[in-house]
């Protein structure tokens, strides 16, 4: 009797409740990904860029051929007297948020205004490691499996958005409360 109220039970279910495949969300059978457009799927960090121009109306976006967007062709090995500097994020930092070219993105604008400044000596080289949709998490994985071989003299990471979201979803933080006690 127990079995066969759990198998009517189980019926019902499958019947009434739409059907959403878990394995082609998860990304373990096919499925069409439009990310699959413009990114590899990647081991480390969900995904990086695939190489190449994007255009998206008047925007062109770039990707260069290591899967950095918005960053000009950086050899791995880093050329004496140069600073390299490293920056992860998440869309904002890719330009991606609001569809940006790639020298308006702020990683760009901060290498050209270093390289702008009186009595530089030293070359100044930049890798845009953000992605859309990146977390901690994912910019983790690039700077280890990635970033660090290209030996980058300053990291900088810009983060907040993605993790509130990813965050929040768990634990909701317009729930917390701040007692008058500090608490």
């Amino acid at each position: 009797p127990c079995v066969l109220l759990l198998l009517i039970a189980e019926i019902y279910v499958r019947v009434t409740t739409r059907h959403e495949d878990l394995w082609a969300l998860t990304g373990r059978s096919v499925a069409r990904r439009p990310i699959a457009d413009w990114a590899f799927l990647d081991a480390y960090s969900a995904w990086r860029g695939k190489p190449g121009v994007y255009h998206a109306g008047a925007v062109t976006k770039t990707v260069n051929r290591d899967g950095f967007i918005s960053t000009p062709e950086v050899a791995q090995v880093k050329p004496p007297h140069t600073i390299r500097i490293a920056f992860l994020g998440e869309s904002s930092t890719a330009g991606t948020g609001t569809l940006l070219p790639d020298s308006i993105t702020w990683p760009w604008q901060v290498a050209e205004n270093l390289r702008r400044r009186p009595g530089r000596t030293d070359r100044i080289e930049f890798l845009n490691a953000a992605l859309g949709g990146y977390s901690t998490f994912e910019s983790m994985g690039r700077l280890w499996s990635r970033i660090r071989f290209y030996s980058p003299d300053i990291v900088v990471v810009y983060h907040g958005w993605n993790d509130m979201y990813y965050f929040n979803a768990v634990d909701r933080i317009a729930d917390w409360r701040t007692l008058p006690d500090g608490s």
